[in-house]
């Protein structure tokens, strides 16, 4: 969108990350998740949980994988 390369530009400009979108913010934490379950790093795994039950999303974890909701 217009609004997003706009923030881009500027942030470029300034030399600073811009905030992530929330859908890039759900995107990461999910992927971090998924690697922390296959290290098996599962206290990483719960606070992420946590974090996303924070913000309103569900976690599914079944024998094909996880799945999310909105809550």
């Amino acid at each position: 969108s217009e609004i997003a390369d706009a923030v881009h530009a500027l942030a470029t400009e300034l030399d600073v990350e811009p905030a992530p979108e929330p859908g890039e913010t759900l995107d990461r934490l999910l992927e971090r998740r998924s690697a922390a379950i296959a290290d098996r790093d599962f206290g990483t795994s719960d606070r992420i949980r946590d974090e996303l039950a924070a913000l309103g999303i569900g976690i599914e974890d079944g024998p094909d994988g996880s799945s999310w909701h909105r809550r």
